[in-house]
């Protein structure tokens, strides 16, 4: 089972940071291209930024180590830290193969899961980048925003799920809920009896009727394809992309001495309809095949997540092109 594992006192709080979505960082997204640790998303006002990083930077040594090839979770293990404390990069730009060395001061980072733009014609464009603890409220805080500006409740959602590789259960659960007004969302079983349980959907909380397209890829994983699985299985959710990763199992974190942990597989997710998500994934009702180098959110060379957010942006992306035309059919048709 390559997800139970012992996590030592770093990767444990590197898993806490990431759910509270609150850690000392440098203000940087980064992924692995062609081998390289490569800078994707630059946080604005943060440590990074104001040292002149951005989208397309290749980290070439990370405290005086080379980095090419360095796994990116010991990339991220070596970068996070208290604080206040200095860490330092050294950077190749462009075809430039010279190495600049920079020294960035380590500061806590609020990541925000949840971005949202207008679109025009009453639709909203929402990408769940994790989910995190405070995630089902930025999520409603973005809807609600939305009918404000807008005069109205929105006409259509364009839910964006790619390269969200899940985290919190109970947070994918509660947005499933605000898009659902009744049945079930996702059950989990498990040798136990306590593994067993299933999460239901309320009318109370849902936000609106309106039509909903959402976006996933081969990233999409774990929570991620639970919220997709159980949309699609309502037919409150048309998908649209690619695939996604299959990742459905649950993890329970029993704290040990010395503030380590061991993470335990104790379960299996499956959707509404009883589908097993784990070695299966959810495949779209509409596959979008792209080539390697087209942009868009996730690990398929995208663009940077925290800059500018638009229509031109999204419509020089393929699958979010292809998904924001179908929901352009359904509110037409609803019409």
């Amino acid at each position: 089972d390559p997800y139970s594992e012992f996590l030592d006192a770093d990767a444990y709080r590197m898993l806490s940071g990431d759910t509270e979505g609150l850690f000392g960082g440098i203000g940087v997204e980064i992924d692995v291209r062609d081998g390289w640790l490569t800078v994707v998303g630059v946080l604005p006002g943060g440590p990074s930024s104001r040292v002149g990083l951005r989208p397309g930077d290749r980290v070439a040594e990370i405290e005086g180590r080379y980095a090419r090839d360095m796994r990116l979770s010991e990339a991220v293990r070596i970068v996070r830290g208290r604080p206040g404390t200095m860490v330092s990069l050294g950077i190749r730009r462009g075809t430039d193969a010279s190495t600049v060395q920079v020294q960035l001061r380590r500061e806590v980072v609020r990541v925000q899961s949840v971005r949202s733009v207008v679109l025009g014609e009453g639709l909203l464009y929402l990408r769940v980048r994790s989910f995190q603890r405070t995630t089902a409220d930025e999520f409603r805080d973005a809807v609600n925003a939305a009918s404000l500006e807008l005069g109205r409740p929105p006409a259509g959602v364009l839910l964006d799920l790619r390269g969200n590789s899940g985290g919190l259960l109970d947070q994918a659960v509660a947005i499933a809920d605000q898009l659902l007004d009744q049945g079930l969302i996702v059950s989990t079983r498990g040798r136990s009896l306590q593994s067993r349980s299933e999460h239901r959907a309320s009318e109370r909380a849902t936000l609106g009727s309106w039509p909903v397209v959402v976006l996933v890829n081969a990233y999409s994983a774990s929570a991620s394809e639970i919220l997709a699985g159980a949309l699609q299985d309502h037919g409150r959710g048309v998908l649209v992309g690619r695939r996604t990763f299959g990742k459905g199992t649950v993890q329970s974190v029993l704290e040990l001495p010395g503030d380590n942990a061991l993470k335990l597989t104790v379960a299996r997710y499956y959707t509404p309809s009883g589908r097993s998500i784990h070695g299966q994934g959810i495949q779209p009702d509409h596959v979008v095949e792209i080539q390697s180098g087209t942009p868009g959110p996730g690990k398929e060379n995208s663009p940077d997540p925290h800059g500018a957010l638009d229509r031109s942006v999204i419509e020089t992306d393929p699958v979010a092109r292809e998904g924001l035309g179908i929901l352009e059919e359904l509110v037409e048709g609803r019409r």
